[in-house]
Formats: structure tokens, C-alpha cells, sequence
């Protein structure tokens, strides 16, 4: 992997755990958006969904407009999804109804 790879995951993470002290836990906002989200749906949607929806968001508004921020946040959503997606499949095992 290439010290520029290395350095972007590095900034992620400064980025992911700045943003977790000053906004919480995104596992526990992506958790509560996906119960109104199934609610306003009227179809199960999970954490992990919530987080990749985000990843389209960041893409989407790159599109528009190109910024390494968008791309950082892009990346660090995607790492929520699957770390709330290996969470949700745990869950799953013992209860059917987890979100």
C-alpha cells in the first residue's frame, strides 16, 4: 500500500474519532435513523443501509462539487457500514428483530 493510502486512512481516523467527540457515537445516530426511516418507509431498513446511504451522499455531492472532505467522509461512512453491518448480522443471530 502507498505511504498516500496509508496517510488518507490515518486522516480518516483522526477524522472519525474528531467528529465522534463532538457529535457521539454515529453507531447510535445511524442506529435511531434507521428506526425512522423504517418507520417512514414502512420497510426494515438497517443501521448499516443508513450508513451507506450517507456514503451516496457524499458521493453524490462531490459530483457537484469535488473536495477531499466529501471523499474522507465517504470513506469513514463506508467503515461504519461494515462495522455496523458485522454488528446487525451478530445481533441477527440472537434476535430477528434488530435494526
Amino acid at each position: 500500500m502507498s505511504d498516500e493510502a496509508i496517510q488518507v486512512l490515518e486522516n480518516c481516523k483522526d477524522i472519525l474519532i474528531q467528529r465522534g467527540g463532538e457529535h457521539g457515537h454515529a453507531d447510535e445516530l445511524f442506529k435511531r435513523l434507521a428506526v425512522r426511516w423504517t418507520m417512514q418507509r414502512g420497510e426494515r431498513i438497517t443501521a448499516s443501509q443508513v450508513a451507506m446511504y450517507m456514503v451516496e451522499f457524499k458521493l453524490g455531492r462531490n459530483d457537484l462539487n469535488w473536495r477531499e472532505d466529501n471523499i474522507l467522509d465517504a470513506i469513514n461512512y463506508l467503515a461504519l457500514a461494515l462495522s455496523l453491518r458485522a454488528e446487525n448480522v451478530e445481533k441477527q443471530e440472537t434476535d430477528p428483530h434488530t435494526v
